[in-house]
């Protein structure tokens, strides 16, 4: 086995590992640090490039998730109810992929999911760093209000009944 193989198996493994550790005792969801959100473009399924600006004065919540990650798995389909449930008062959800584009869009075909999917590759660590990812957990999220600041942030699963209580406390401001 290669010294990058090997480099590579134990970063997931790690990565994983954590996921998994946080899944265990709920969400690490946090208060934001309303800073402004930091900007980075990326494509879509379709090769389409994207800022993230596109969505500037919507209540955003940018989720960095992976095809691989169990508790990514299981926040989709909450994410894709309460996004139904609130768009028109003006919440969207971004999805950042982080592994292979094809996984990718296997896995939102067969979910059925409707909010924007980009897709980062290793490029989309780095933009989760950025956001507060410092241990580079997935999934990750940060929810940001309508001036751009990031409001509430973590890593780990985030429950429908957390997420659902952030955005409306956004949409009353």
């Amino acid at each position: 086995m290669s010294m990058r193989l090997a480099g590579f198996l134990f970063a997931l493994a790690l990565l994983v590992g954590t996921g998994v550790y946080l899944l265990a005792k709920g969400s690490a969801e946090a208060p934001g640090d309303n800073r402004l959100r930091p900007a980075f473009t990326l494509p879509d399924l379709e090769g389409h490039d994207h800022d993230i600006s596109e969505w500037d004065g919507k209540i955003l919540l940018v989720n960095f998730w992976a095809t691989w990650c169990p508790p990514c798995r299981h926040e989709i389909p909450d994410f894709i109810e309460v996004r139904s449930k609130y768009a028109d008062r003006g919440f969207e959800i971004v999805g950042v992929a982080i592994d292979d584009a094809d996984s990718v869009r296997d896995y939102v075909d067969v979910l059925e999911i409707d909010y924007p999917i980009l897709w980062g590759g290793a490029n989309a660590s780095a933009i989760a760093r950025q956001y507060g990812n410092r241990s580079n957990a997935l999934p990750y999220s940060a929810l940001i209000d309508r001036q751009g600041r990031i409001r509430f942030s973590g890593a780990g699963r985030l429950p429908r009944d957390s997420l659902e209580k952030a955005v409306l406390s956004l949409l009353d401001e």
